[in-house]
C-alpha cells in the first residue's frame, strides 16, 4: 500500500512540474441517439493535469440526472386455486422503472493557438469512459399469499439491476482563461462517443445506452496548485 501511495505522489508532482492542477465543474445536455430517452441532463466534476503547457490529461465522473417513477404498466398477478371464490380471479400489480447513471472518463487535451494558461485557446483530444447504470424495477404491494405469476414468483419493492459499459470517443472545445487574479477559465466543448455493452442485465443497450452519444458541456476550471 505505502509503495502504491508512493508510485500515485511522484505521478502526481510529474505532472505538476510544468503547471497547475485544476478543478473543473459543469454540466450540459447529453444526446443519444436512436434510444428510448433521447436526450438527459449532466453535471461533471473533474481534474485537470498539466503534461506540459500544450498538453494536460483530464479525469472527469458524469453524474446524469435521474429518472424517476417511469410508468411501466402492469402485471398480471393469478389467485392461486386454494383460494378460489375468495377474491378477484386476477388483479394488476404496478410496475415503475427508475434509472440511475454514472461515468468515470479520462483522456487527453491537446490546446492550440493559445497554452493551457493563457487566453482564448482551442483544444480536442481522446475520451474513454467506463459507466455504469442502474435499472430499478418497483413493483406494486400484493397478497403473496393469495396471488402469483404465472411464470414465477416475483417480491414486492424494489428489483436493482446494473449494467456496465464502455465508450471510446474525441472531444474538441474552447477555453477562455479569466483574469490572472481570478486563476480559474471557461471551457466549451462537445464530446462524442461510441459505446458497447461490458454486461448488460437489464436489456439497457438501445434503451438508456445509446451506441452513439454527444454532449455539450460548459465548465468552469478553477486552479488549484
Amino acid at each position: 500500500m505505502d509503495k502504491i501511495l508512493i508510485i500515485l505522489i511522484c505521478s502526481l508532482l510529474s505532472f505538476g512540474g510544468y503547471s497547475q492542477y485544476s478543478l473543473i465543474a459543469g454540466g450540459g445536455p447529453d444526446l443519444g441517439l436512436g434510444t428510448l430517452v433521447k436526450g438527459r441532463t449532466t453535471l461533471n466534476l473533474g481534474l485537470e493535469l498539466p503534461e506540459s503547457e500544450w498538453h494536460t490529461m483530464r479525469l472527469n465522473g458524469t453524474f446524469f440526472m435521474p429518472l424517476n417513477d417511469i410508468n411501466r404498466g402492469n402485471m398480471v398477478a393469478e389467485l392461486r386455486p386454494e383460494f378460489t371464490g375468495q377474491g378477484n380471479s386476477v388483479i394488476s400489480v404496478p410496475v415503475t422503472e427508475s434509472i440511475r447513471q454514472f461515468a468515470l472518463s479520462y483522456g487527453r487535451r491537446n490546446f492550440a493557438f493559445n497554452t493551457y494558461d493563457d487566453g482564448l485557446a482551442f483544444y480536442f483530444g481522446s475520451n474513454t469512459t467506463v459507466g455504469m447504470l442502474t435499472d430499478i424495477i418497483e413493483l406494486g404491494d400484493y397478497d403473496r399469499e393469495k396471488y402469483y405469476f404465472p411464470n414465477g414468483d416475483v417480491e414486492p419493492g424494489k428489483h436493482y439491476y446494473r449494467s456496465f459499459y464502455f465508450g471510446i470517443g474525441m472531444v474538441a472545445g474552447l477555453k477562455y482563461q479569466l483574469p490572472a487574479e481570478w486563476r480559474s477559465a471557461l471551457t466549451l466543448e462537445l464530446l462524442g462517443d461510441y459505446n458497447i455493452m461490458i454486461y448488460d442485465r437489464a436489456n439497457v443497450y438501445g434503451t438508456y445506452i445509446s451506441p452513439l452519444n454527444f454532449g455539450l458541456k460548459l465548465g468552469y476550471r478553477v486552479d488549484i496548485f
